[in-house]
């Protein structure tokens, strides 16, 4: 097994596993989500809002409410509470365009925390209606750092340049791995030896007053 792939593993693992854990402590601390049922509606189609109550000692006097703003539209409203953690409620929004919404978390009067999101209007959102990858943006990056972009190839032709990629990198793994060898192959009472000489020979020049 080569030390070099297992330690780059071992850190990628790491990292991905404390991102994952960050993400989710976070998540840990918020006291209630929300979210739209989805990214674009139609219009005078209902924007429905569903909540969640997230911290287990608020078990009482909760209310959501949510603000909608964008495009002259400034409308609030009250989330009916389905049970003890879950609340939804819905908006008619009659014109297309950009939204958000701000909805908050009252405890008894008091306001607790806030969070927000964002949701479209109308037929002409391409932002979430065309997904597909730009191919110039992705060649140029690719000529730019040196690869190759694969988009719209054949399987057979991807996996056949993987391949030579991942051949030509076990090849360049191999004489690292034999460089280090050969340096670590060195015996190290023959190196140890040579010091001491060449410390004997500076004492000696230096105690003779030699040059």
């Amino acid at each position: 097994m080569n030390p070099r792939k297992t330690n780059a593993s071992e850190v990628l693992n790491s990292l991905i596993a404390g991102t994952i854990s960050y993400i989710a402590d976070k998540e840990k601390q918020k006291k209630f989500f929300i979210e739209t049922s989805r990214n674009v509606y139609s219009k005078y189609e209902q924007v429905t809002f569903n909540a969640e109550l997230n911290n287990p000692e608020i078990i009482g006097g909760e209310e959501i409410k949510v603000r909608v703003t964008g495009n002259n539209i400034n409308e609030e409203v009250l989330l009916t509470k389905v049970n003890n953690t879950v609340f939804t409620g819905s908006v008619n929004i009659p014109t297309d365009g950009d939204y958000n919404y701000t909805a908050t978390l009252s405890v008894r009067g008091e306001q607790v925390e806030s969070d927000e999101g964002r949701f479209l209007i109308g037929e002409n959102n391409f932002e979430f209606k065309d997904t597909r990858s730009d191919k110039s943006i992705l060649s140029s990056l690719a000529s730019e750092t040196g690869g190759q972009n694969l988009t719209g190839l054949p399987a057979d032709e991807i996996k056949s340049i993987i391949e030579e990629l991942n051949a030509k990198q076990e090849r360049e793994s191999t004489t690292i791995s034999g460089l280090r060898n050969f340096s670590l192959n060195i015996n190290p009472y023959f190196l140890g030896a040579l010091i001491l000489l060449m410390c004997l020979e500076w004492f000696f020049r230096k105690r003779n007053n030699l040059p």
